[in-house]
Formats: C-alpha cells, sequence, structure tokens
C-alpha cells in the first residue's frame, strides 16, 4: 500500500537505474484522511526485471537490519498476528469482565491465580505475560472496594519492584532467566515497603477479629462476616490470613536478605519459617479458591508485545505455584546458612549446595550480593586473605609475609580468577557449563604463573617448605574442580548418550585420580608433618593423616566417586563388548567425534595434561584372552571397595551432616544394585537391563527390567 503527497506539491516521473518509469500520483492535504493504493502490481513487475542474485539495497537498512526486522503477518513473528481478540481494560469494565465486588471465594481464586502468575515471573517470563494478565493489577481503583484483595495487589507490585531492583543489581541473570522490560506497566512505586506492611497488617488483623466473631466473641462493631454460611466463616477467614501472612513475610525476608555483610541473615530467618508455617494452610485451603476467576486474560497486554516476537509461556497450575513459593522459601533458608566463619572450601561446598537445588534469579541474585559485598567475601573476609588460608593446606609457609611482591601479585591474580568461579554458582546450571570453559583461559595463565612462583620460593624459602610446589598443587586442584564440575553439569543437563558415557567415566576416573595424588604429595604431606611437630613422636606420625587430617573424609568421599566412576567404565565396556547395551554400537569415527567434542575445551589447560581418542582406545583394547567375565568381576571390586569407603564414612566420628549422609546412603544402594545386577547376567545372557542415568548424582544405575 501507498499514500500519497499533498497536490499542492509538484511531481515528476522517476526512473530506476533500468530506465523503468515510476510516476507518482498526487495526494491528499495532511488533514484529510489518506488516500491509500494498492502498488502490488507496480512492485511485481518491478521486481521482475531483477535479475538472479540482485537486491535493491538502502543505505540505512542493511543486512543486520534485514535479520534483526519482524516478518509481519507471520504468526511466529508477529505478535499482532496471533488469533486473540485485542482486549483493553476500558472494554473489560464496560463488558462487566472485572467486578469490583468479588465474593470471598474468588478473593481466594484471584490471589492464588496472581501467586503462580508471580512464580512464572521470576522464573523468567516477562511481566506482561504474567502478572499483568491480571486486570485488577493495572488500575488501583479496581481494587479499593475489594476486601483484602487490595493489599495483596499492592503487595504483589511491591516484590516484583523490589525483586527487580535486586536482580539488576546483581546483573547475573542471562535471558533465559529474567526479562528486566517493564513494558511502561506502572508498579507504584510511590508506595513505600512499610506503608504496604502496614495494610497487610491491617487486613490480617481484620480477618483476627472475624474469627474472634465467628467463635462468638465481643468485637468491635465494623466486623462482618465474610459471607452468610457461618459453619465455613472460620475456614475462609483462615485461608485469607494465610495468603496475607505469606505475602508479608516474602516482603520482610527478601527485606532482610537486601541487608549489606550478612547483617540481616538471622533476621530473615523469622519470616521465611512464619511463612513456611502458613504454606500447608494455603495447600489445605486450595479448593475454597473459585476455579473460574474474573479479571484475568492474557490479551490485556498483547499490544505490550508487539515490538518483539511472541514467547510462549508454559502456565502453571496454583498448587504447582504455591510448591515453588515452598521451594523459594527453602532456598532463602539456604542464604541464610552461609558460613560465619569463612573458608573458601567450606563456602563452595554451601554455594554448590544451593545451585545444585536450581534455584531461580531471585535467591541466586540476593547470594552473590551477600557473598560478594564492599570488596569482601560475605562483607567481612578479604578475598586474598581466604586464598592464602586455602594454599597453607597445600604447603604454603605460614610464615611468609604478604608483603612479599611476588606473593602479593599472585594473589591478586588468584582473586580475580577465583572471583569469577564463585560468581559461577549465581548463574543457572547451562550458563556454568558454558562458562567454565571461558575461565580456562585464567587458569592456564595461573599455571605458569604458578610454576614460577614455586621457583621463587624454592630459591628463597626452601627451609620453610613441607612441599616442593605448594601453589602449583593448589592451582591444579581448582583446575581438575572446574573440569570435574564441567563434566558433572553435562550429566544434570542430559547431554550424554548412552553408547558415550563409558568414555565419561574413565575421564572422570583419570580426573579423579589426578587430584587425588595431588592431596597425597601436598595436603596429606602437610597435615602429616604438623601432626608429627605437634606430637613429636614418630609412631604418632602414621596414624596422623587418618586421625586429624581435615581433609581426609572429602579425599575418602574423593575416592569413593573414583572407584564408582572406574566401575561404571569397566561394566559398560564389558556390556558394549557383549552387545547388550539397548542400541547399536556407534561407529569408530563417532566415537573418535564425541570424544574430541567432549573433552577438546581441556586442551587449553597445561596440567592435566589433556588425554586423546588414542589414549582412550589403548586404555581399553583387551587382550583377545582376557573374557568379559573378569571386567565384570574387576568392576565389581571397584563397587565393593566403594561401598567399604562408604560404610567407613557412615560410622565415623562424628557424624556427617544428614544432607552427606543420605547421599552416601544413595550411592551405597546405587554400587549394591549394579553388583548384583552383573552376578545375574553373567548367569543369564538373556536377561534385559534398564538404564537409569543421573540415579544418584551423576552415576549409572544398572538393574533388570522390570525390578
Amino acid at each position: 500500500m501507498s499514500s500519497s503527497t499533498p497536490p499542492d506539491q509538484t511531481t515528476s516521473a522517476q526512473t530506476d537505474e533500468h530506465g523503468a518509469s515510476l510516476k507518482l500520483e498526487p495526494v491528499a492535504e495532511h488533514d484529510e484522511a489518506p488516500n491509500w493504493k494498492d502498488i502490488t502490481s507496480t512492485i511485481k513487475s518491478l521486481g521482475q526485471e531483477l535479475n538472479v542474485g540482485e537486491l535493491i539495497i538502502e543505505e540505512n537498512f542493511s543486512l543486520f537490519e534485514a535479520m534483526s526486522a519482524v516478518e509481519i503477518m507471520d504468526p511466529k513473528m508477529d505478535s499482532g498476528m496471533v488469533g486473540v481478540e485485542h482486549l483493553t481494560i476500558d472494554s473489560a469494565i464496560e463488558k462487566g469482565l472485572v467486578p469490583q465486588q468479588l465474593s470471598v471465594e474468588q478473593i481466594i481464586g484471584c490471589m492464588d491465580q496472581l501467586t503462580a502468575l508471580e512464580m512464572m515471573y521470576m522464573d523468567g517470563n516477562s511481566l506482561a505475560q504474567t502478572i499483568f494478565t491480571c486486570m485488577y493489577m493495572h488500575r488501583e481503583e479496581l481494587t479499593a472496594s475489594i476486601k483484602f484483595f487490595g493489599p495483596f495487589c499492592k503487595a504483589v507490585k511491591k516484590t516484583v519492584e523490589v525483586v527487580r531492583s535486586v536482580v539488576m543489581r546483581a546483573d547475573v541473570f542471562d535471558e533465559e532467566d529474567f526479562l528486566p522490560s517493564l513494558f511502561g506497566l506502572d508498579l507504584g512505586g510511590w508506595v513505600t515497603e512499610d506503608e504496604v506492611i502496614t495494610e497487610l497488617l491491617s487486613a490480617e488483623n481484620y480477618l483476627l477479629e472475624v474469627i474472634k466473631l465467628n467463635k462468638g466473641l465481643e468485637v468491635s462493631a465494623d466486623i462482618v462476616a465474610l459471607q452468610d454460611d457461618s459453619s465455613k466463616e472460620h475456614q475462609f477467614a483462615e485461608a485469607l490470613l494465610a495468603r496475607l501472612r505469606v505475602r508479608r513475610a516474602l516482603l520482610l525476608a527478601i527485606a532482610c536478605l537486601r541487608k549489606l555483610a550478612c547483617q540481616g541473615l538471622e533476621d530473615a530467618r523469622k519470616p521465611i519459617n512464619f511463612g513456611l508455617l502458613q504454606l500447608p494452610i494455603i495447600r489445605k485451603t486450595l479448593s475454597l479458591g473459585c476455579s473460574n476467576v474474573p479479571g484475568f486474560d492474557a490479551s490485556i497486554t498483547k499490544l505490550l508485545l508487539a515490538p518483539c516476537p511472541p514467547r510462549a509461556v508454559k502456565a502453571i497450575s496454583t498448587a504447582e505455584g504455591i510448591d515453588r513459593f515452598e521451594q523459594l522459601f527453602q532456598q532463602f533458608l539456604q542464604i541464610c546458612a552461609l558460613p560465619e566463619h569463612c573458608t573458601l572450601p567450606k563456602l563452595v561446598r554451601h554455594l554448590s549446595a544451593l545451585s545444585l537445588s536450581q534455584p531461580n534469579i531471585v535467591p541466586r541474585s540476593l547470594l552473590l550480593r551477600l557473598v560478594f559485598c564492599e570488596e569482601k567475601v560475605l562483607g567481612k573476609f578479604p578475598m586474598q586473605m581466604l586464598l592464602k588460608d586455602s594454599m597453607l593446606d597445600f604447603g604454603l609457609p605460614p610464615t611468609l609475609n604478604d608483603a612479599v611482591e611476588p606473593l602479593s601479585d599472585f594473589l591478586y591474580k588468584c582473586r580475580l580468577a577465583y572471583e569469577q568461579v564463585l560468581r559461577l554458582y549465581s548463574m543457572n546450571r547451562a550458563r556454568q557449563r558454558r562458562r567454565i570453559t571461558k575461565l580456562y583461559d585464567d587458569w592456564a595463565i595461573l599455571q605458569n604463573e604458578a610454576d614460577l612462583m614455586d621457583s621463587f620460593l624454592m630459591q628463597n624459602f626452601a627451609s620453610s617448605l613441607t612441599c616442593t610446589h605448594p601453589l602449583s598443587s593448589w592451582v591444579l586442584d581448582q583446575t581438575v574442580d572446574l573440569m570435574l564440575n564441567q563434566l558433572h553439569l553435562g550429566f544434570e543437563l542430559e547431554l550424554y548418550s548412552l553408547c558415550e558415557l563409558h568414555l565419561i567415566y574413565w575421564y572422570l576416573d583419570f580426573l579423579m585420580g589426578v587430584k587425588h595424588k595431588n592431596r597425597e604429595i601436598s595436603v596429606d604431606k602437610v597435615a602429616m608433618a604438623a601432626e608429627g611437630k605437634k606430637k613429636g613422636g614418630v609412631r604418632k606420625k602414621e596414624n596422623a593423616k587418618k586421625k586429624l587430617n581435615p581433609w581426609a573424609t572429602q579425599n575418602l568421599l574423593l575416592e569413593i566417586h573414583q572407584n564408582i566412576s572406574r566401575g561404571l567404565y569397566r561394566l559398560l565396556s564389558a556390556l558394549i563388548q557383549d552387545q547388550r547395551l539397548p542400541m547399536s554400537k556407534p561407529q569408530k569415527e563417532s566415537l573418535a567425534t564425541r570424544f574430541e567434542h567432549r573433552f577438546k575445551m581441556f586442551r587449553k589447560l597445561h596440567q592435566p595434561q589433556a588425554l586423546f581418542h588414542s589414549d582412550f582406545e589403548r586404555s581399553n583394547q583387551l587382550d583377545p584372552d582376557v573374557k568379559t567375565e573378569k571386567v565384570y568381576s574387576s568392576a565389581s571390586d571397584c563397587f565393593r571397595v566403594a561401598k567399604a569407603g562408604i560404610e567407613q564414612l557412615l560410622h565415623r566420628e562424628p557424624p556427617l551432616p544428614q544432607a552427606e549422609q543420605t547421599h552416601l546412603q544413595d550411592l551405597a544402594r546405587l554400587v549394591v544394585t549394579n553388583t548384583v545386577t552383573m552376578s545375574l547376567l553373567q548367569r543369564d545372557a538373556n536377561l534385559k537391563l534398564d538404564f537409569q542415568m543421573n540415579a544418584v548424582g551423576s552415576f549409572l544405575l544398572v538393574k533388570l527390567k522390570g525390578r
């Protein structure tokens, strides 16, 4: 379509580069309606004059703009073509779709639906497609006459405002985590948190009076019943009260967790635990809410999404929304449990455990702001001090002064690299895996720096050194941790196929062996030397490693994981040789390609030395005289050693935390099941197998089908 120019303007015929005449029609005045003319036939005729490969290029419309342009009239790209009638707030009010008087059942239903939409927003969906599909959220006057729902809506808006501020300041979100755009929607920023909480408390007090009235107690005259059925009055009042209390608890908890230097962690526990107590009441009263609630329509914000392709939003039920609310509170409690007396290994284990629960962007942003506060870890501990304390376990002389210039420079470089490692745990799991690959460049440089620094220490402080390469050992330990983490994330993200798992477990066995050997020549040696000085007796040194080595538990757990990985590698190799895997054996070239794809990023590092597919082939090549029964037996031996280590850890004193005990018990069941399955396979070759990937962490469970 084309519109014309004012008639008082002169027009002339123009020609293109091919000599085709383009006659411009005069148009009406600006104040008149444009006279649209169909120029489709003209465009088609001109297009026929273009040769194959020719393109008309406008200076201000490059290939980049062409690729970024929205294709109109395509529902996948043009949100205006989605077959939903456009609705405005005014037209909805005229049609009676936004009633300003709601029954108590409708209020409860609206609250639950809005809570589910809020959880969807925190999971990375846009504000316009979640919370603001509730028409009551657009105008405050729509809820002014609806008791309890008005304060609830204000609290939701304030929560969104606070959450958005936290996430934007942490600046750790990716496009799939969070959409910061407000789409021009009003969050009511002029209302303070204190005012919102005051309104919530007022509504809660009113409901408490309603409960008293239902019990026949004396209350003020302005207290009236919620509905006509007195037998359900108490239940409805409790349902509303629990929802308002949870809303207030969430606001207070975030306010406490936002305090710098972890000053609000203890204060945050009270509202979090209070909110958790209300959730069972909400679950029990979900059925009281109206299922077909008024005031919700996805088309109300359709025009706001016009500049961008429509993003599919997967709706969740109200019950699932409450479940996610509980997960959010539980993750807040994990943040509150940040260690007071911080060491880097303890902090990393805590961050890793929280990341394993796959929190949304809100807990991750709060956590990052607490970990890095005022250029100190948790706002209390200088990073370089924590790094040096961690290096002491690997043999760095404790008497060495930080003022020694080479050491100070090295610690500064380590600080920059380690801060990026800690930031990893504030990313989602998929981004963590991709980010680790980029960190290898920094750690490869640190490996060279550590070698030079160890040479400096040997030249100037040889008498104080317990082991010859303390800093290289520390850097290697951190590097292997990153490599192991990346491979384990591949299991969690379901990136591996069953036919390549023996490759992964083989490499895991290698990396864990490197880590264990490195600790034997550094951490264990330092611990034994320290105990020898303390006891002063030769006989005591033999048991020092077992009794007082603070790394003993972690080292034994590492041995357990290594033996399970080795056992699974041998088990899968035997199954492939016997053709018992439920898939055709991959071609040699395909397996080599998979090996290259999975492990090529490790070649950036100097240590540990990267392995190639040829190394795997040499290791995996069986002697023709060796039967698969011996391979099964070798795998069983690995599982047996792992089981003995598990029993040792489960019976240690003092006992391990409950979460670690549960993990060990799950590992024990896995190794026993795998061992029994191998034993049965050797008796009956026709048995069918069932493979459960990630049964316990990254480990495979092999069992008989139907059992």
